[in-house]
């Protein structure tokens, strides 16, 4: 889990794992028309590391180092063609942000209001077994993050929202001939429900859902939609 806020190490190390439902919608403007991917629900896994460090014992206020990777199982995909024929295809879907995240309390006492902010870089990656309409391709780009954690009443349980925004940029030579695709931008949100079990161990649920729009030279703009519950 997340390091525990009753816990008074300076620094150390938490390790999340989950595994929940995503999914994944694309379209790309091509020469011929718009292509368009989308995904029934399907399994995803996910992982995150992360070391901290606070100023002394007993502080709230934490810094850390965090890499988070979710990624897909079994995914299938409807590849819906420019004349709108569509067939099925095996694909994967990654998803890896790597950041710099700080956690401060907004007040005193046990369990406090905490403001978290984060900046770093992630990458989306959808890769088809077979070829298809859009090609494989990679985002990456800058992000940065500003949550709110509340804690429910004397309950171990807390609450949190984190708006997102960021910079793509595409790195697919490919994806930059078939549909003259760019720089642009994403937006974000992810809402997580935490339940503190003991001082170690946390559950934690989590919905998010990201929507990244890259310009190109044909009328409309990319669109890359990602949504997921872990």
């Amino acid at each position: 889990s997340e390091p525990s806020e009753v816990e008074t190490r300076q620094w150390g190390f938490a390790i999340q794992l989950g595994a929940g439902i995503s999914h994944r919608q694309v379209s790309v403007p091509m020469m011929a028309g718009v292509a368009r991917m989308t995904s029934v629900p399907f399994p995803g896994i996910q992982g995150e590391v992360l070391g901290y460090v606070r100023p002394d014992t007993g502080s709230r206020l934490m810094v850390s180092l965090v890499s988070r990777y979710t990624t897909s199982v079994g995914l299938q995909a409807q590849d819906i063609l420019v004349d709108g024929t569509t067939r099925t295809s095996d694909m994967r879907a990654h998803h890896l942000t790597l950041g710099l995240r700080t956690d401060i309390p907004l007040a005193p006492g046990d369990a406090p209001t905490m403001l978290r902010l984060e900046a770093g870089w992630g990458f989306r990656m959808p890769d088809a077994e077979i070829r298809v309409s859009i090609p494989n391709y990679a985002l990456h780009g800058i992000y940065a993050r500003v949550g709110l954690f509340f804690a429910v009443g004397d309950t171990p349980l807390s609450i949190g929202i984190i708006p997102e925004i960021g910079h793509m940029m595409n790195m697919s030579a490919e994806l930059s001939q078939m549909g003259q695709v760019g720089d642009g931008f994403h937006v974000g949100a992810e809402a997580h429900v935490r339940l503190q079990i003991i001082p170690e161990v946390a559950l934690i649920l989590m919905y998010r859902e990201s929507h990244a729009f890259l310009s190109s030279g044909y009328e409309t703009d990319m669109n890359d939609v990602e949504r997921y519950g872990i």
